[in-house]
């Protein structure tokens, strides 16, 4: 598990599902977009107004999908920041072997705390192999149909369409989660 502090987690960054390129997300999601064109521009400006080239990024799948669409494998080498993929169901192509610029590494879960706050990060909530976990879940996929943070479930989603299409520091969930919530049994 990788530890953070609350003050490194200031650089830690999370996002999920920026379907680069897929004209059918706007209307599937309801994105307040016009074009393809002004959501890739917008989805990039974010990133790069918040990540700057020596933060880390964990991003948890599905980078750009749809006919047409550019392999993800170039949207990487638009983006800042040192990434971590957790693979997306989009993500073909994509390998934990792959070799991409700025990716450190391709995992399908990983496992970070921060402030006493476990989490583990994948993509489909419904994937995860979650027996016996006591910490937070981490999630893409589900788009605008899971809140940005269920505290019941200790879930937190990072698709674009519940976070502002920005990305949110870990530090900045850390803080939205009440102290109460913070530490669970071991």
């Amino acid at each position: 598990m990788i530890e953070y502090t609350l003050k490194e987690a200031e650089k830690v960054w999370l996002i999920s599902d920026t379907h680069f390129d897929h004209t059918n997300i706007i209307r599937y999601c309801n994105r307040p977009f016009k074009t393809t064109s002004k959501m890739n521009n917008i989805i990039l400006r974010n990133w790069h107004k918040a990540i700057r080239p020596s933060d880390i990024v964990y991003f948890l799948g599905d980078m750009a999908f749809g006919r047409g669409a550019r392999r993800p494998q170039w949207w990487v080498t638009q983006l800042s920041g040192r990434i971590i993929w957790v693979k997306g169901s989009h993500d073909r192509g994509i390998k934990t072997t792959s070799i991409l610029p700025n990716v450190e590494r391709v995992v399908h879960t990983e496992q970070i705390s921060c402030n006493g706050v476990k989490f583990m990060l994948v993509h489909d909530m419904f994937d995860a192999r979650v027996n016996g976990w006591n910490g937070w879940l981490v999630h893409g996929h589900n788009h605008g149909n899971q809140p940005h943070i269920n505290f019941v479930r200790r879930r937190v989603n990072v698709s674009v369409e519940v976070i502002d299409y920005k990305p949110v520091s870990l530090a900045q969930i850390v803080k939205k989660i009440p102290p109460s919530y913070r530490r669970v049994a071991v």
